[in-house]
């Protein structure tokens, strides 16, 4: 089986390393508009993002690895609707329950801890050392940056990023495209499309519409 990832960056490296180290993939090849001048990437960089359909058939699967969670969401909503096979990864030394869920798309990185009847959405990254507690509801497109500790009974809403070293205490709801600061203690709810920072954590700012 060949992995085609998209995007070549400094997340696209861990992908690769934790695609590398599962030992599932005959190869593993990228696609971003830079390919060109990455002649001395440790992997190939094979062609443009837009020209994935190029590389679809029975043997490749594909991942998303953008950090940003608005572009991760485009992109993987384009293989979607393009009939691309997506897989999730799981780093060999994360540790995942097996009465959680884990969407599509989705990565767990080294050193990841989630725990019981917790459900992971599509395109979601846990990332290093990160953990994330018992009964917790993290939708689509959520990125818990390396170190965060959420714990139990939290729900996460689209597309909220939670910075390195985030602390969630148990039973807290984050809205959609919530943003924290790293480093931030929450222990109240968090609107959506808000940007909270500090301990406790406080909202500075709308971040959307």
């Amino acid at each position: 089986m060949r992995l085609i990832i998209l995007g070549a960056g400094g997340h696209g490296k861990v992908v690769a390393e934790c695609a590398s180290l599962t030992q599932q993939f005959s190869a593993i090849q990228f696609l971003d508009d830079e390919y060109e001048s990455l002649t001395d990437y440790p992997w190939e960089v094979v062609d443009l993002l837009d020209n994935f359909a190029l590389y679809k058939n029975p043997d490749t699967v594909f991942f998303v690895a953008m950090g940003n969670n608005r572009l991760r969401s485009q992109w993987q909503n384009i293989l979607n609707n393009s009939g691309a096979r997506i897989t999730s990864l799981c780093h060999p030394q994360a540790l995942i329950s097996s009465h959680s869920q884990l969407g599509t798309g989705s990565l767990i990185c080294a050193g990841a801890i989630v725990n019981p009847f917790t459900r992971i959405g599509n395109g979601c990254i846990v990332n290093t050392g990160a953990i994330v507690e018992h009964d917790c509801a993290m939708n689509d497109f959520v990125h818990v940056a390396p170190g965060c500790v959420v714990a139990g009974n939290v729900s996460i809403g689209e597309g909220s990023f939670l910075g390195a070293g985030t602390n969630v205490i148990p039973g807290i709801t984050l809205g959609s495209w919530v943003q924290t600061g790293a480093g931030t203690t929450v222990i109240s709810d968090i609107r959506a499309n808000s940007l909270a920072v500090g301990v406790p954590a406080v909202v500075i700012k709308s971040t959307g519409p």
